[in-house]
């Protein structure tokens, strides 16, 4: 797979991920507003939705891939963990600390998961 294609591909899941982020946001707070929710279930939804959206992107980027998903995921996890590093940069106050850090490694951890199932699910062999 030569790298225009790979970055397509990518575009195409990182707006799938980001589609699922948004909607299950959206959908966290409403349900959060009129009080159907406590708080604590947010902050535990927003985290399984990040982890949710992380999986099935690596799960998706390595699907066509014969071997090494979990590199796939991976590279697929990197990027994208960039892409919303740099984004909560510009848009929020996004810190450094342990605690980011340890959360950025799920997120790294949960793609690479996704990548390896996604080459299991291939349709090349």
């Amino acid at each position: 797979m030569n790298y225009l294609s790979w970055f397509q591909k990518f575009g195409k899941v990182s707006f799938f991920s980001l589609l699922i982020l948004l909607v299950g946001t959206f959908l966290l707070t409403l349900l959060h507003y009129f009080d159907w929710i406590p708080y604590s279930f947010v902050s535990i939804g927003k985290l399984i939705l990040s982890i949710l959206s992380f999986f099935l992107g690596g799960f998706f980027i390595s699907k066509n891939q014969k071997q090494k998903g979990y590199l796939e995921g991976m590279k697929y996890g990197a990027l994208f963990l960039c892409l919303m590093i740099f984004i909560s940069f510009l848009f929020f106050s996004y810190s450094f600390s342990m605690n980011s850090l340890f959360y950025d490694l799920i997120l790294l951890l949960s793609s690479m998961v996704g990548g390896m199932l996604g080459i299991n699910f291939s349709t090349k062999k």
